[in-house]
């Protein structure tokens, strides 16, 4: 998941609004919808964005590890049912991962055993 689905995600479950996001952050409306809908942003914009938005987990927004919420502390991660819903997307996408993988080397056996058949 990208990082600008990653911030959607974040508005939703906080109920911000683009329009509010925009004028706590200082951001333009335009700027903010258009990332969320995965297009570009300056890092200055990006970073007066995650001013406003103090509690979210750097580590889940770039890298989508651990859960998206920090706790009062700053430190420690508060697991939430996104969190545990994105751990389970990662690991159905790692099955799959791993299933093509299977059945990519299973493809190219039969091919290469179809080939031998037709040279004899």
């Amino acid at each position: 998941m990208s990082i600008n689905k990653r911030v959607a995600q974040y508005l939703r479950l906080k109920d911000i609004t683009l329009r509010q996001l925009s004028a706590m952050s200082g951001v333009s409306g335009s700027t903010i919808s258009r990332f969320c809908n995965g297009g570009a942003i300056s890092s200055n914009h990006l970073q007066h964005i995650l001013q406003v938005c103090d509690d979210l987990s750097l580590d889940w927004l770039f890298y989508g590890k651990g859960p998206m919420l920090k706790s009062e502390a700053g430190t420690e991660a508060i697991p939430g049912e996104d969190t545990l819903l994105m751990e389970a997307l990662a690991e159905k996408d790692r099955v799959i991962s791993e299933r093509d993988k299977v059945i990519s080397e299973r493809d190219q056996t039969i091919r290469e055993l179809l080939r031998h058949v037709r040279d004899r």
